[in-house]
């Protein structure tokens, strides 16, 4: 992601950014935005999400929950395959 600050730097997508707004309503909720930095902060907020009663720090946004449950959704499919839950998986590059 390479636009403005936001109030909270560790939110994904911030409520009041038009682009993070736009972002979040494309089909893949932004997850084809993401570089590999922000990807694994997402990845680990969805992960933290779930487990802390859906308090995150920082707060969550309105517009990144779509993202994090998709996100969350796979975690939870790759647990069933061995990945542990808030682990990004990695692969090989050739």
């Amino acid at each position: 992601m390479s636009h403005s600050p936001h109030k909270y730097p560790g939110q994904i997508l911030s409520d009041g950014c038009i682009e993070c707004y736009d972002r979040a309503h494309s089909p893949d909720h932004g997850i084809g935005n993401l570089d590999q930095q922000w990807f694994a902060a997402a990845w680990r907020r969805a992960a933290d999400w779930q487990a802390t009663d859906n308090r995150p720090d920082p707060p969550l946004s309105a517009t990144e929950i779509p993202l994090l449950l998709a996100l969350w959704a796979v975690q939870v499919q790759l647990e069933q395959r061995g990945v542990p839950i808030g682990q990004v998986p990695e692969g090989t590059r050739s």
